[in-house]
């Protein structure tokens, strides 16, 4: 559980544990016990029966307990040294198992550390003759274990590790075990430790240690285990295997082994040594099982390049070749050992154990993510031992962290920069977690440097997630959150966030223990404003207690003091830290000088003088002592040398800096920009690459920061920082009338250009097309890991290039011309490696970041003087620009039209999505040509964007009244009948429709986004939206009329509003009222029903609005004697008739602003006012021309329609216009998507789905120099049109020659196109109109006839004529589907499910009606040749058809006209639905439809075809032609089974709604029409420039036309195993035909292709090899 919320609240976070606390005495002589609750611990000795108050919580909580997350800190090293020696006993997992003490050979899963809250297992498994504990120690020596010291590696102590042991003794007595045995041995007990109290084996990743045979064993129960039901769930959570000098190919030595063993030892052989033989058959298959099932996981083989001693001699055991896989994802490396010390270490800092350790870090790198801790540990380690005691014991921190009272629940500490805040914080945390339950505190650290964690909705997802892993409630709470809703967090904004997981989950749990929440660096968030207003209001059922600490600034410390009823606020002093800075200086000195008491005590006391409480200070004074310490004159000169201020001592160090040669000084400013500007902390092999340009073969990176950097630089594990926010801010400063040390625009200029470069590399291509896309892995996430491990800074540059050009210089023309080439030849690989990565956000995020950057330069461009007067020198300058933009706006398209394409096949945006944009696009124009599309596309509509995403049918002859959306839904309402259609939002496919069976009004979702309530006229119902069940329903208790429906409190609470200006609050599990509220004065004015009635955010205060009248506005937490307030407009006070209370104006719509602090009312004049009722303040925009109107979740962008139907979005709270959308038809409702990125309206029967690229913006706006004045969003309005005056097309079909397609539509009109360029005929060939929607067209062979064909009537019109020659009149609706006689073209074909009907083509007239029959193959066993579908005289069994209604929808055939495909569904009653559960596909042999022939017409039922298939579109040539499930057009040869289909290309998501997906049409030549907005807006060409396939000479064999050449393959240049990487994904792709030669790559080349095809699976017989003789 707590692994699944790991994926979905935070996604970069890398936890650590610390080693369990005990709670008792500390007897580490007695055995460990395992209980339920509490795992293992030692057995109890008798005690008092009061229980430890760190005991008293819930299971749950003691396995998701935060309390061991932290570090080996100082004074706990000892104590967690102790704890992490400790095993568990084998008997207690394993009853077989022998037991021993701590340092003996285990048998069975024995564990090694186990934190609480762990999130990955790592199973060590040793090898022949070893065991559980003596493989993995030095000399056998229990005391140099090295699986124990990983707890204290980073990167590892939230690993949970197991040893797991079996009787490999080749010493032993006879045995007949064999690997096999071995293997289901640790299956059975890695599935039996999950019967246990701890978390199952199988929950979390899992990683494998091997040595030697232990290989042969785990791969051995991978593959077993992948094909048995009991343990595939459990072996899906391997991640990677690391194989220690495992003999892959087998080991030359183990014959002599089996051998030497019964000849010299008296021992008989043994099963699993004969296994281990080189060439072993037993081998050999293991390896082929493991190839074909090992795709997804991440292997690592070292292998010994020493001798081992055996018998006297010294023989190498496992070499290079067999202890490598030469798996195309395969790390390899050698290590200087031999076969027994290469998986044993003398101390961790063995140079084999670095690499092992290193290596495993690279295996759990993908999973692994940034824990708080780190930041946690990295403060912790400033402090010293005692530090921060005088803040813990300060009465007034006592007083709040002990009071459970509400009052004064927040404690805000203010200090000065440098004073130690931080650090307090992490000692504060530290103390909280020992005082209280460890899993009580959630923290998080505002850092400025690193732009991600100054993100509020960050520190948002960091608490949520340390929630989750204290707490299993709440675990399963968030995890069903996102699976009824389909929420990502990590998208999420942080008012979504807020109100789904904090005010929809945490504020309403009870937790059972008092919650710490503790902030550090407020000041550096990025909207720390808005956090604390929301902290400040929270209502929880659980006491929270906020601790913030920040600088004091104005605008916090004004919020600080507001409310002293909540908040106590401090400021640290100087006396208070003179203590900790006297502890620090103390160590520091003593351990320089240790024997000169009174030289000690001198300089501590001058730099106490001159630290004034500045931690910071006196850090950096004291290094800059440390290289005089040696003689008392050096030491004074060097203390009256130092500045008294942190500024002048900064500039100080700069001039240490300029000191140095000139070389030296410009490496030294190189790094100080990369540490100062970059989006994140580099690691040291970043930081090398990105200086590479100008500085090279550093020898150690590390060292030459520390040496010339000026102790500006500090360095955590390998990551390089500022040392402090202040020392950021003094290098972007001018210095004293110089320029600063780094140019805040210059320097990210700079680090732009190095971004840049580094991906304008033609390299990229390639060594991105080595990484499979998603449909081959079926692996989520971040798909480069590998590649980082080469290129390091790949990973920085594709994601802060366009940051840092946001901030770049804006009148760069080198910029711009770089950025000219990145777009003009690298974009497309830029975004193939973003896709690849998961992040699509990426994208848009970059187009954001230039859009600031061409405000900025538009801006500065108008107020600078013009150097030149020439018209067409500014011209030029803009146009230089202008690309930028076409470029911004194609990249916010390409991830909203083909995100999910991209996602699952990121290769696709070379070759496929330029082809499918709009002609006028700059991507279609510059890339539609640069690469062979397989496909070319003509538009007949606009050659632009559309903002229109999908125009959806809800009801055929009813109005939609409403729409609502959350998360992964929206849902729109039809009144009439109560009927409520849910919708995928990603794909806007209908799920599913819920009845309310009665008129409803009003339809309203909880704030977790998962349940709906809808209120009929006589009922209320609730229902589960990703279920479509009702969960309650009642019925009214009052005949007043529902105006406002909300959830209550807690989703058991629904509050409703009637027109009797009553507001009832009904308990949903027994209902009732529990409470209501009456907004009546006393006087008992008489005025009408309300107009409407609209309750605030908080469901605290009811506005209604009556004809009339003002605004009112009351207090449901109030008085019942209270008066409302009055919203009363400027121009009518003068008006104001205070004895009948009337107003000129009157509201018509009136919303509330999220934040419940404003209120919009829109009056019918147009007029919009913001009331801001606790001020009583007004403010009037008078050009809004609005009549409906809806505010998004953020309280960001203002929606309004008007009369006419155009859409405008504003923003807030200056109501600035930003979007126009002219479309002409009344909208009936409103809504924005969470994310605010798309609205959705409704009119008429129909909804519209609108995606405006001015409504993306960035996730949260910069606070930095170069967005500091920039709004975040378009500062010129985007003005849009959409057509919607042409009447729909109901139907389509190409004539019989393919030279014309012919459209009907819903106004009855017929019209002929031509198919070259989709205008209409130019001669008047037809045109007509009926009274009815036409269903379908057909023409006749000859092209004289056209069959029109409705609901009820079928006509026949002579083309040549211009007349109806035959009308046919059916009784009743009937779904027919025509199609010519494929052997008669005087007859034409009416297909039902289970039968044919033949007519006559001029009459109408049945001549003969034919039953089919399903045939059911006897195929053969070797499976040598492909299988015919329906030929000659197979053998074949007669079977009824299945008893199932069903429509036929399609119907084509095959061009050489020997078969019929027919699509049928389920008959539903209703059009076709996006649905394809019960989806037919079946082939007809078209030779039993002979006039003369009696016998049922053979059908084919293509099972497996149809469980792919979404819509059938036709045949082109011997193919069938159809769309998969994720919109890629697919053929199938009718010769080949029918897993053999092959994937082409894919259609938009926007093209295919569920109306046209029924009207896409195919001609024979393979062109496909696809009708959008009423025209066949796109007509698509597949490509044929080949023939498929081949004949060979003399032979019925084909071969494929198109195959993949490895001509020129030079090893030295293509990385080993690239070869056979190659013709394995092209082998999953489809080709089928490679072509190879001895002499290609020297000989390697042959030997990679069929090591491909033995790993692909793929029967040989299918494959063609051409090589040279």
């Amino acid at each position: 559980m707590v692994r699944k919320v790991q994926e979905l609240v935070i996604a970069k976070w890398r936890f650590r544990s610390r080693s369990p606390e005990p709670v008792g005495p500390h007897d580490t002589s007695r055995p460990l016990s395992r209980s339920p609750e509490r795992g293992f611990d030692r057995d109890p000795e008798p005690t008092s029966l009061s229980p430890d108050p760190r005991s008293v919580s819930e299971p749950a909580q003691s396995r998701f307990s935060p309390s061991s997350w932290g570090l080996t800190l100082r004074g706990r090293a000892t104590e967690a040294r102790r704890w992490s020696s400790i095993s568990t006993s084998p008997s207690q997992l394993d009853p077989s198992a022998s037991s021993g003490g701590p340092s003996s050979d285990l048998l069975g899963l024995s564990i090694v550390h186990d934190p609480v809250d762990s999130f990955a297992d790592l199973i060590f498994v040793h090898g022949l003759g070893g065991g559980s504990r003596k493989t993995w120690s030095w000399k056998h020596d229990p005391d140099l274990y090295w699986p124990s010291w990983l707890q204290h590696e980073q990167g590892f102590l939230n690993f949970r590790i197991f040893s797991y042991g079996y009787n490999a003794d080749w010493r032993g007595p006879d045995t007949l075990l064999s690997i096999l045995d071995f293997s289901k041995g640790l299956l059975v007990r890695m599935r039996g430790y999950s019967g246990s109290g701890d978390k199952p084996i199988g929950r979390q990743p899992i990683i494998f240690v091997t040595h030697s045979m232990g290989r042969l064993v785990v791969k051995k129960a991978y593959v077993i285990g992948r094909s048995d039901g009991h343990y595939t769930e459990m072996l899906d959570k391997v991640h990677g295997i690391m194989f220690l000098s495992t003999p892959h190919q087998g080991s030359a030595l183990a014959h002599s082994l089996n051998n030497l063993l019964t000849a010299t030892l008296g021992t008989s052989q043994k099963v699993y040594i004969s296994e281990l033989k080189a060439g072993s058959t037993s081998l050999q298959d293991l390896n082929e099982q493991f190839r074909g099932v090992c795709d997804s996981l991440q292997l690592v083989s070292l292998y010994e390049t020493l001798p081992t001693r055996i018998a006297g001699l010294k023989k190498m055991i496992v070499g290079k070749d067999s202890g490598v896989l030469n798996y195309p994802k395969e790390i390899s490396s050698p290590l200087n050992a031999d076969h027994h010390t290469v998986c044993k270490y003398r101390s961790p800092d063995d140079e084999n154990y670095v690499v092992v350790t290193n290596l495993l870090r690279q295996l759990s790198q993908s999973f692994e993510t940034q824990s708080p801790e780190e930041d946690l540990s990295q403060f912790l380690h400033q402090g010293m031992k005692g530090s921060c005691q005088g803040f813990h014991n300060r009465r007034s921190f006592q007083d709040w962290a002990s009071n459970i009272n509400e009052a004064n629940k927040i404690f805000w500490l203010g200090g000065l920069p440098g004073t130690g805040k931080s650090t307090l914080a992490g000692m504060t945390i530290d103390y909280l977690q020992k005082t209280f339950l460890p899993q009580s505190c959630q923290y998080h650290f505002f850092i400025q440097a690193q732009q991600m964690k100054r993100k509020v909705t960050y520190c948002l997802r960091s608490i949520a997630f340390q929630l989750a892993c204290a707490n299993e409630i709440f675990a399963g709470k968030i995890t069903r959150l996102h699976e009824d809703t389909g929420i990502t967090f990590g998208t999420s904004t942080m008012s979504t966030i807020w109100e789904k997981v904090y005010e929809g989950i945490v504020f309403k749990m009870d937790f059972g223990y008092t919650l710490y929440w503790v902030l550090d660096g407020l000041d550096e968030a990025d909207a720390s404003i808005i956090l604390v207003k929301n902290l400040m209001q929270m209502q929880s059922r659980t006491c929270i207690k906020a601790l913030f600490l920040s600088r004091p600034t104005k605008d916090l410390s004004n919020l600080a003091t507001c409310r002293e009823d909540l908040v106590t606020y401090e400021v640290i002093s100087v006396t208070d830290t003179v203590d900790d800075i006297r502890s620090y200086a103390q160590a520091v000195v003593h351990e320089a000088l240790p024997n000169d008491g009174k030289v000690q005590e001198n300089i501590i006391d001058q730099v106490l003088e001159k630290a004034e409480g500045s931690f910071l200070w006196t850090k950096l004074a004291l290094n800059t002592l440390r290289d005089n310490w040696h003689t008392q004159d050096d030491i004074q000169r060097a203390l009256n040398d130092v500045p008294n201020d942190m500024r002048s001592l900064y500039k100080r160090m700069v001039q240490l800096i300029d000191s140095q040669a000139p070389r030296l000084r410009q490496m030294a400013v190189r790094i100080l920009t990369w540490a100062a500007c970059s989006f994140r902390p580099l690691k040291i092999s970043e930081l090398e690459v990105a200086l590479s340009p100008e500085f090279v073969g550093f020898v150690s990176l590390g060292s030459t920061i520390i040496q010339i950097c000026g102790h500006f630089i500090r360095m955590d594990n390998n990551t390089v920082s500022l040392i402090h926010a202040t020392a950021r801010q003094f290098l972007l400063e001018p210095l004293e009338g110089q320029p600063p040390v780094v140019g805040f625009h210059d320097g990210h200029e700079r680090l732009a250009t190095v971004c840049i470069r580094h991906l304008s590399e033609d390299r990229w291509r390639r060594v991105l097309t080595q990484t499979p896309d998603n449909t081959a892995t079926k692996v989520k996430g971040d798909q480069l890991t590998s590649i980082y491990e080469k290129h390091p800074f790949l990973k920085y540059a594709k994601e802060n290039w366009a940051f840092h050009v946001s901030r770049s210089t804006h009148n760069s023309e080198g910029l711009l011309l770089l950025l000219q080439t990145f777009f003009g030849k690298y974009v497309l690989s830029w975004i193939h490696a973003v896709a690849a990565s998961n992040s699509l956000r990426t994208v848009t995020r970059s187009a954001q970041h230039l859009k600031v950057f061409l405000r900025r330069r538009k801006r500065n461009q108008s107020l600078e003087t013009p150097t030149s007067f020439i018209a067409a020198d500014y011209e030029s300058r803009e146009n230089d620009a202008r690309f930028l933009g076409l470029w911004i706006t194609d990249l916010i398209r390409i991830v909203g039209k083909f995100g999910s394409n991209l996602i699952e096949n990121p290769s696709t945006i070379y070759r496929h999505i330029p082809p499918l944009c709009p002609r006028n696009s700059i991507i279609a124009q510059t890339y539609d040509r640069e690469y062979d599309s397989l496909l070319s596309v003509k538009k007949i509509s606009s050659g632009g964007w559309d903002d229109n995403l999908a125009r959806l049918t809800v009801a055929q002859d009813e109005m939609v009244s409403r729409v609502l959306c959350t998360g992964s839904y929206f849902i729109t309402l039809i009144s009439s009948n109560g009927t409520m259609v849910v919708w995928y939002a990603e794909t806007c496919e209908e799920v599913r429709r819920i009845h309310h069976q009665e008129y409803t009004t009003l339809m309203c979702i909880n704030k977790s986004g998962n349940l709906i309530a809808s209120a009929g006229r006589f009922t209320f119902r609730i229902w589960d939206i990703s279920t479509g069940e009702q969960l309650y329903c009642w019925a009214k208790d009052t005949q007043a009329r529902t105006m406002s429906l909300n959830f209550g409190s807690s989703d058991s609470e629904l509050l409703v509003g009637y027109d009797d200006c009553y507001a009832v609050t009904y308990d949903l599990t027994a209902p009732g009222r529990i409470r209501q509220f009456a907004a009546e004065v006393a006087s008992g004015d008489d005025h009408s029903c309300p107009r409407l009635m609209v309750t605030s955010p908080d469901l605290t205060q009811l506005a209604i609005a009556y004809r009339g009248r003002p605004v009112l506005l009351w207090d449901m937490m109030g008085a019942s004697t209270q008066l409302p307030r009055r919203c009363i407009r400027t121009e009518d006070r003068d008006r104001w008739d205070k004895e009948k209370k009337e107003v000129w104006n009157a509201p018509e719509v009136v919303r509330w602003h999220p934040n419940g602090r404003s209120l919009f009312i829109l009056y019918q004049d147009t007029t919009l006012v913001d009331w801001r009722p606790i001020e009583d303040e007004q403010f009037e925009y008078g050009r809004i021309e609005a009549r409906e109107m809806v505010v998004d979740q953020d309280g960001t962008f203002l929606l309004t329609s008007n009369n006419n139907g155009t859409l405008s979005v504003w923003t807030i709270p200056r109501f600035n216009l930003i979007y126009r959308l002219c479309y002409e038809e009344f909208v009936r409702d409103l809504a924005f998507s969470p994310d605010g990125q798309r609205i959705y309206d409704t009119r008429g029967s129909l909804c519209n789905v609108w995606e405006p690229d001015a409504l993306i913006r960035l996730e949260e706006p910069d606070r930095d120099e170069s967005s500091s004045s920039c709004d975040s969003f378009a500062s010129e309005p985007v003005y849009a049109q959409d057509d919607n005056g042409r009447s729909q097309i109901t139907s389509l079909t190409c004539e019989y020659n393919d030279e014309f397609f012919c459209c009907g539509r819903d106004d009855g009109t017929v019209s002929l196109h031509e198919m070259s360029n989709g205008r209409k005929a130019v001669y008047p060939l037809l045109e007509i109109r009926i009274d009815e929607t036409v269903e379908q067209f057909l023409f006749s062979p000859d092209e004289e006839k056209l069959l029109i064909s409705t609901a009820f009537v079928d006509r026949i019109w002579s083309l040549k004529e211009k007349r109806e020659i035959c009308k046919k009149r059916w009784g009743s609706k009937s779904g027919r589907k025509w199609i010519n006689h494929p052997l008669d073209e005087a007859h034409i074909l009416w297909v039902d499910p289970d039968e044919l009907h033949i007519y006559d083509w001029k009459t109408l007239r049945r001549a003969a009606t034919r039953k089919t029959s399903t045939i059911v193959e006897r195929r053969e066993e070797d499976d040598q040749q492909s299988i015919s579908p329906i030929e000659g005289q197979p053998s074949f069994t007669l079977t009824k058809p299945v008893d199932v209604q069903e429509t036929v929808y399609t119907v084509a055939q095959t061009s050489d006209r020997r078969y019929l495909i027919c699509e049928a569904l389920p008959d539903t009653g209703h059009t076709r639905s996006s649905s394809t559960r019960g989806l037919r596909l079946d082939l007809l042999a078209t030779s039993d439809l002979e006039l003369h022939k009696r016998n049922p017409v053979r059908r084919k039922n293509l099972v497996q075809l149809a469980q792919n298939a979404q819509r059938l579109l036709g045949c082109y040539r011997d193919r069938i032609v159809f769309l998969d499930q994720q919109n890629w057009l697919c053929t199938w040869d009718v010769n080949w089974p029918t897993e053999d289909f092959k994937r082409h290309f894919f259609l938009p998501k926007d093209w295919l709604n569920t109306s046209a997906l029924q009207l896409v049409a195919l001609n024979k030549q393979g062109t496909l029409l696809c009708p959008r907005n009423g025209e066949v807006a796109i007509t698509f060409t597949i490509k044929r420039q080949l023939p498929e396939t081949f004949s060979l000479k003399d032979t019925h064999i084909r071969i494929p036309a198109r195959g993949l050449g490895t001509f020129q393959v030079d090893p030295k240049t293509y990385p080993e195993g690239s070869v056979k990487a190659s013709v394995l994904y092209a082998l999953k792709m489809g080709y089928r035909h490679i072509d190879a030669a001895l002499a290609y790559g020297w000989g390697s080349v042959e030997r990679d292709i069929g090591a491909a095809i033995r790993e692909s699976g793929i029967n040989r017989t299918k494959l063609f090899v051409v090589t040279k003789l």
